[in-house]
């Protein structure tokens, strides 16, 4: 009875956790008019599964394993998300900015509200296995953990296809971008220090350089990304623009990733006319000296207006790439042309 007691209770949440799917009205991307009345009907099946648990558990759990049907309509509003957002990078949203959210709360319900709906399918569909396939041996109150098991992948698999590479819900609108960008990375162990120098100017002429830095471990979900800015002496802009006008026929390596091994150091240059290069151990190349002299020199220079924010990362560190310490954190930042659309990851 309390076995029974308890798949009723499994039933009855993934009903509520569908109905709140379907009522929240607050889908990553609309749905189809038949993707919603299966979602219904989906809610009309858990429930009857809860009901009939005690007094006629075959067709329970035929019931429960009906709800299948809800998945069309959770994948398109739900575990799709679209080019701007998904429920997992809203927990990247730093803390300033959480008011112009509603969905913190939100996402975790669809969140839990997922896992419940694949967990009640799942033991719908253990419970009516014949005793006499794989799992003759293994005890009907034992059959919880494939579900449980079964639930955690799917789970796991929407969380890694949802939080990379790093990213904050929306996009940003900006009239201007760094004429030069100079990115240095350390890792040390679990401890990684990044400073990016940018240079900004009008008509790739450098006026001023702007500094942004933090000192992050893996396994961490925050930290804190310190900035501050300069003026540029005449020399040092003459500086960066040779190093601009040789860096203009570099051809572009687009093959950036995160730094793994244990020490490692990576240096990433671009710019509005300078193609993103990648100098790391991985890829066995090295950095122009004319780049490390002037981030050298850059790095002297005395600073203003200085301040921090918090970040976030919701996986922890492993999903903040040098593209992230570079400044591409909103969706349009990771936006490319294909053939006939954007695409952005």
């Amino acid at each position: 009875m309390q076995r029974k007691i308890l798949t009723a209770l499994i039933y009855l949440l993934a009903a509520l956790a569908d109905a709140w799917l379907l009522i929240s009205r607050q889908p990553l991307n609309q749905p189809s008019a038949f993707e919603t009345v299966l979602c219904v009907l989906a809610a009309v099946f858990f429930a009857l599964a809860a009901a009939l648990v005690s007094r006629r558990p075959h067709f329970a759990h035929t019931c429960a394993a009906a709800g299948v049907v809800a998945l069309p309509w959770i994948y398109r509003t739900t575990l799709q998300g679209n080019i701007y957002a998904n429920w997992w990078i809203v927990f990247n949203v730093p803390d300033r900015e959480l008011r112009m959210y509603n969905d913190l709360a939100t996402a975790k319900l669809a969140i839990v509200g997922v896992a419940l709906i694949v967990f009640a399918i799942a033991t719908g569909i253990m419970r009516l296995l014949p005793r006499n396939w794989v799992l003759r041996k293994m005890p009907l109150r034992e059959r919880t953990w494939p579900a449980v098991a079964a639930t955690f992948c799917l789970v796991a698999i929407w969380f890694t296809q949802s939080v990379m590479p790093y990213r904050i819900p929306g996009a940003l609108d900006y009239s201007s971008w760094p004429i030069l960008q100079i990115l240095h990375v350390q890792k040390r162990g679990l401890q990684f220090h990044e400073m990016c120098v940018k240079v900004w100017g009008h008509r790739g002429v450098p006026e001023s350089v702007s500094f942004s830095s933090n000192d992050r471990r893996l396994f961490e979900y925050r930290f804190q990304q310190k900035f501050a800015h300069a003026e540029l002496s005449k020399s040092l802009g003459q500086q960066v623009a040779a190093l601009i006008q040789s860096s203009k026929s570099v051809k572009s390596n687009r093959d950036i990733t995160p730094l793994r091994r244990w020490k490692d150091e990576g240096w990433y240059v671009t710019g509005e006319e300078v193609a993103l290069q990648a100098y790391t151990k991985e890829n066995r190349f090295t950095p122009p000296q004319e780049v490390t002299d002037l981030f050298d020199e850059l790095e002297k220079v005395p600073r203003t207006n200085e301040s921090s924010e918090d970040r976030k990362d919701v996986c922890l560190g492993f999903c903040y790439d040098p593209l992230s310490g570079l400044g591409a954190l909103y969706a349009n930042h990771r936006c490319r042309w294909e053939e006939t659309r954007f695409v952005c990851r």
